[in-house]
């Protein structure tokens, strides 16, 4: 149906649910073909340049995707679904200290957003800053009690911590 609508009116929003149908279908890299179309129709999208750095995470193309997502913060610097993105690849790229700058732009920008969180402890944690790392549980738990659950097991698959330090949300001191 898609490939209908573009044969009668090729639209960036076309091309952007496209992309989603094809990601859906395991089709990445078509995917970031059409979400590029998207964007060269519609050079603002701002929806399609971030899902354009997510597609491109998941393709390990990290240098590019983190380059997608600052261009969407230089001109709506509010968006934090780009700094998510940008912590992201700076987490797999092994840059931890970029990434928790731009997780905690990402938690400034919106306190309730849970998966910001969960990717600010593990660069935290892989930071070396553990009692940080720790406490991020307690707010998911908050935001989100299976995230939060999610992590703990992170946690406990990298880091020796008693049962019950985890359980109540408690930092432990190393």
């Amino acid at each position: 149906m898609f490939v209908q609508a573009i044969a009668v009116s090729p639209s960036a929003v076309v091309y952007y649910n496209l992309s989603g149908t094809l990601a859906e279908m395991g089709q990445l890299n078509e995917a970031v073909e059409s979400v590029r179309t998207a964007i060269r129709l519609r050079p603002d999208f701002a929806d399609a340049r971030i899902r354009l750095g997510f597609y491109l995470i998941a393709l390990r193309s990290y240098r590019e995707s983190i380059e997608t997502l600052k261009q969407i913060t230089e001109n709506r610097p509010d968006d934090e679904r780009a700094y998510l993105g940008i912590a992201i690849a700076e987490m797999y790229s092994g840059h931890f200290d970029k990434g928790i700058y731009a997780a905690r732009q990402a938690t400034t920008l919106r306190p309730s957003l849970a998966p910001a969180h969960y990717v600010l402890g593990i660069l935290q944690f892989e930071a070396g800053d553990t009692p940080s790392a720790l406490a991020v549980q307690e707010t998911l738990r908050l935001l989100d009690p299976s995230l939060a659950e999610d992590y703990g097991r992170y946690l406990r698959s990298r880091y020796v911590v008693p049962a019950g330090v985890l359980a109540i949300g408690r930092s432990h001191q190393p």
